[in-house]
């Protein structure tokens, strides 16, 4: 089932982000009264995850551990690949900055945080988070046992409460990140109460990760906003609970009626928009903000990332990936692994 809504929203959090990003910098506040309501366009990046852990405990019943690996890396990368080369090329221009050989190959990977090597866009961090996820997935599929949520959700969200409450879990990083469990572990729930209903282990889940990922939106607030005030966190979390009452309405049908086209578009732009916007968009406005005001640029540039982004999804999406997926798919069928 598709579910357009969420489609919406993840769009609207990409959107958030990359208003952050723009007009709640610490090196650039010219808005300083602005900044005050899209200090919390951070909030996009676990609701992401609530997204995540819904979508991907969906796509992947039913699918081969195979399937499932060719439909993440489908997904993932080309789209990351291209925009990677993009911001490398807009940065180099704008000559906001330089890259050596070993970063630009080992971000290719996605993986480098295992060697300890700086991400090319700091926004590239919550890929890594996301990839342990569907590595997670993978092997759950692998073992024969993602069918079996009442064991491994268990298991996972009884490590959580762990590290939310007591401590961090060793080890537990390296696999999965344990800061943001709770967002995904929400996202699976409301994927079970989908399915099955509010029953006692389903609702007994959302109940608990909806208290740790309160508590954690709470604890991550900080960091991430520019006024230290002490009402921030408290609406950081009011916002990110409305996320969840958005899917609850989502899970129980109630925002079935929502559809179009238009929305598949726009979940569409949300990938290449959050790849592309950071550190790109934050280089053309560093570079022309001397020649054109500031807000005009913030407009200008946002405008070029969505036709960008647009560009993105109809050619590499839509047009390359559909027939990459096709031909990984036969290639894996030809040795019986789907």
């Amino acid at each position: 089932m598709r579910y357009y809504a969420l489609d919406l929203l993840r769009f609207l959090s990409s959107l958030a982000v990359v208003i952050y990003h723009y007009t709640a910098r610490a090196d650039s506040l010219s808005w300083p009264s602005l900044a005050v309501v899209t200090q919390f366009g951070y909030l996009g990046v676990p609701i992401f995850y609530i997204v995540s852990g819904f979508v991907i405990a969906l796509s992947a019943e039913g699918r081969t551990p195979v399937a499932f690996g060719i439909s993440r890396f489908v997904r993932l990368y080309p789209t990351y690949w291209v925009s990677l080369g993009l911001t490398i090329l807009a940065v180099l221009a704008t000559g906001q900055g330089s890259f050596e050989a070993t970063q630009v190959a080992a971000n290719l990977t996605m993986l480098n945080d295992y060697l300890e090597i700086p991400d090319i866009d700091g926004v590239y961090w919550t890929l890594q988070v996301e990839l342990k996820f569907y590595a997670c997935v993978f092997l759950l599929l692998l073992t024969g046992v993602f069918h079996r949520y009442r064991i491994w959700v268990t298991v996972w969200l009884a490590l959580t409460t762990w590290h939310v409450l007591i401590g961090p879990v060793p080890v537990m990083g390296w696999f999965i990140n344990p800061g943001y469990s709770p967002f995904f572990i929400s996202g699976v729930a409301f994927h079970l109460i989908g399915r099955d209903g509010f029953r006692s282990y389903n609702s007994s889940i959302l109940g608990v990760a909806f208290v740790l990922s309160m508590i954690m939106t709470y604890r991550h607030a900080p960091p991430f906003v520019l006024f230290d005030d002490a009402w921030i966190p408290i609406v950081s979390c009011v916002t990110v609970a409305l996320a969840f009452g958005f899917f609850a309405l989502l899970t129980t049908g109630r925002l079935n009626r929502m559809q179009g086209r238009w929305l598949l578009t726009l979940g569409g732009l949300t990938y290449p928009l959050y790849l592309l916007h950071s550190r790109a968009g934050k280089a053309l406005i560093d570079t022309f903000k001397p020649q054109v005001p500031e807000w005009l640029l913030v407009i200008g540039v946002t405008a070029l990332m969505l036709a960008v982004s647009y560009a993105i999804h109809r050619l590499v999406d839509v047009w390359f990936c559909t027939r990459l997926r096709r031909r990984m798919t036969a290639a894996a069928a030809r040795w019986k692994l789907v």
